[in-house]
């Protein structure tokens, strides 16, 4: 009995120094978007080392050595697919509900556009970030002036880098005055607006990937 554990724990220390379940990409697990971002940046590298053999082949003008590689490949591909559809699936699933943080730029604080209020902000299971906005002091939009209570803010990684932009749109068009409360709900859609947090096509930034950062249109303009 003794030695089937040496022997199940030497076989496990030899997976984890093989590198068993880590990333080819080297991404690490990000704190709110899981591991989305090294599936995604994987895949890619997968997919490219594909397309890197195909054209070393081209480039030695050996087409059956070509048309055995692609076959080998899309056999290879389907099975790479479903699994990295699979584990997208999971992680979504997996970080669903984790909350976002948010901030506001300090122009924004400085400003007199802050007029509004952040719920906590939640992840779905579609990976966007559900928001909920609500009337920070009682004001009043003049009638066709809604284009200027515009809301905008951006997607953020630990250093402050931008990952992507948003502008929200909480009042709807008037020719007459609208009037809010404190505390009243904004917004045109059940009160709600989602911002897509997909690592697709940014996977290095959204390993660093830090929340939400409300800002200023002349800081979303630069």
């Amino acid at each position: 009995m003794k030695k089937i554990i040496l022997l199940s724990l030497a076989l496990a220390i030899l997976l984890v120094g093989c590198g068993g379940g880590s990333s080819k990409s080297g991404l690490k697990k990000n704190k709110y978007v899981g591991s989305l971002p090294a599936i995604y940046a994987d895949y890619a590298l997968a997919k490219k080392a594909d397309e890197a053999k195909i054209d070393k082949l081209y480039k030695k003008g050996n087409f059956k050595k070509i048309m055995k590689e692609a076959e080998k490949q899309e056999k290879e591909q389907k099975l790479r697919r479903k699994k990295f559809d699979a584990d997208i699936e999971a992680e979504k699933a997996r970080i669903a509900g984790t909350e976002i943080p948010v901030s506001y730029s300090k122009d924004l604080q400085a400003s007199d556009m802050l007029f509004y209020n952040v719920a906590p902000v939640k992840l779905n299971e579609r990976c966007y970030a559900e928001v909920f906005l609500s009337a920070k002091q009682d004001f009043t939009v003049p009638g066709g002036g809604q284009q200027s209570y515009a809301i905008y803010c951006r997607l953020i990684t630990k250093d402050g880098t931008t990952i992507s932009k948003d502008i929200m749109y909480p009042v709807s068009w008037s020719n007459k005055p609208i009037s809010f409360t404190a505390g009243e709900k904004l917004g045109q859609k059940g009160d709600k607006y989602d911002i897509l947090i997909h690592p697709y096509s940014d996977p290095e930034l959204y390993a660093n990937f830090a929340g939400i950062e409300f800002i200023t249109q002349e800081e979303y303009n630069k």
